[in-house]
């Protein structure tokens, strides 16, 4: 395992349980939950929901995305 695999291993500890789920289910593929881990428990969690509610499946190229919104997440945005 090389160091860079490590360290996207530790970022998930700063993940919500749902998307740690999520990546231990497959369904969240790790590189898009490492850009996940950035963001704080309440947008983590409101993303969570949101997907959730519509039925989709966060990919990583929408995860980068979300990432640099930052604080500017909006429901309506993700």
């Amino acid at each position: 395992m090389t160091g860079r695999n490590i360290a996207r291993y530790m970022r998930l500890d700063r993940l919500i349980p749902e998307f740690k789920d999520a990546v231990d289910k497959g369904t969240l593929a790790m590189v898009a939950a490492v850009d996940l881990s950035y963001l704080n428990v309440k947008m983590q969690k409101m993303i969570q929901q949101v997907a959730e509610a519509e039925g989709k499946k966060l990919k990583p190229k929408q995860a980068v995305e979300l990432r640099k919104m930052g604080k500017e997440i909006t429901k309506e945005a993700v």
